[in-house]
């Protein structure tokens, strides 16, 4: 009778987690051009990818655009390459490299050039293109198909921002036609209110935004709603930051000899491991995050000095507080192995 029980509760668990929907994921790595895009926001899209792996989210439920899109045929962050601006005149690698690279010479110099972030990485069940406003049109609508109203959604915007007139702007990825037949990369900036139009079509119950961009909570005008909460990396009307990483020019490859990339994103996928809830994790990151008002403020130099972003929580409905986020098959297991205990000890 008890074993029969036992039956009985693992399906009625089992139903419950399928009823209560799929967890999605849409990772936006928008690269604003091969000039503007950092190498740190490639690491973080990385790092969030891998956290959510992590978490218990399926390959095939995480959405990807990032920068150009799948890898081509360099090897992942290839050796800095020789020429000194990257855009004038065209020359044709700059369909193939991405990112900005930070690296220090042999007399301690320090260099920016261009190389190709790894995309390797990614599942093959992963839907990965890159981050032009055709991908933007073509993943949408692939998300609203596969949607339930009942999933849970979470969206990471990485990259640059802006802030016009109350409206957020997210820089992407474009290509700009430099002869009859030959194109280059390039950037472009997307207007938040198509942002919402495009994210408005992937069906959820609710969602969390993580921002991590220059003005980052003014995206809250034209994304919010009582059913989102909004990790933000900045305030509206104040510059995002994040530290690139800098490899050592006697390597060439990572390890990172020097420092690793930082900031809010980065102290994000921490958090992801450290929290049970996206209110614990946007704490972790707010207290971490070396520009923040805690591990801050931080020396940058020239114009700007020392600077400090605020990240701000902005959850009107009270989400983030009993959003877990630990992986539902843990969930499940230790559900069942708390009843079988029960039962094994009253018999009931």
């Amino acid at each position: 009778m008890a074993r029969m029980k036992l039956f009985v509760i693992i399906a009625i668990l089992l139903c419950a987690d399928m009823a209560a929907g799929d967890r999605i994921a849409w990772l936006v790595d928008g690269g604003y051009g091969p000039v503007n895009n950092h190498a740190g926001f490639s690491m973080q899209t990385q790092g969030l990818y891998q956290g959510l792996l992590d978490k218990g989210y399926e390959p095939r439920n995480i959405y990807v655009l990032a920068t150009d899109g799948r890898d081509n045929d360099l090897p992942a962050w290839t050796s800095p390459m020789d020429r000194p601006d990257y855009s004038s005149p065209f020359f044709p690698e700059s369909r193939e490299y991405d990112a900005i690279w930070y690296f220090e010479g042999y007399g301690g110099e320090q260099f920016t050039t261009w190389v190709d972030s790894p995309k390797g990485y990614f599942h093959s069940d992963t839907v990965v293109m890159d981050a032009t406003y055709e991908s933007f049109e073509a993943m949408t609508l692939q998300m609203q198909a596969s949607g339930s109203p009942d999933d849970e959604l979470f969206v990471a915007l990485i990259n640059h921002g802006g802030n016009e007139a109350d409206v957020f702007q997210f820089g992407i990825w474009d290509y700009q036609q430099v002869s009859a037949d030959d194109w280059k990369s390039a950037g472009a900036l997307m207007d938040g209110t198509i942002l919402a139009d495009y994210m408005d079509r992937i069906p959820y119950d609710k969602r969390v935004i993580a921002v991590a961009t220059c003005h980052a909570a003014v995206a809250w005008n034209q994304l919010g709603n009582d059913r989102t909460v909004m990790l933000a990396n900045c305030g509206a009307d104040e510059l995002g930051w994040l530290s690139n990483p800098v490899l050592d020019q006697s390597t060439l490859i990572p390890p990172f000899a020097l420092n690793p990339a930082g900031g809010f994103g980065i102290s994000l996928i921490e958090g992801l491991e450290e929290s049970e809830t996206w209110a614990d994790a946007f704490d972790y990151a707010y207290e971490h995050d070396m520009f923040g008002p805690i591990a801050g403020p931080y020396w940058v130099g020239g114009q700007y000095g020392w600077v400090t972003e605020h990240p701000e929580l902005i959850d009107p409905s009270g989400l983030a507080a009993t959003w877990v986020i630990p992986e539902p098959a843990t969930m499940l297991i230790l559900a069942v192995g708390a009843m079988a205990v029960k039962m094994r000890k009253t018999g009931y």
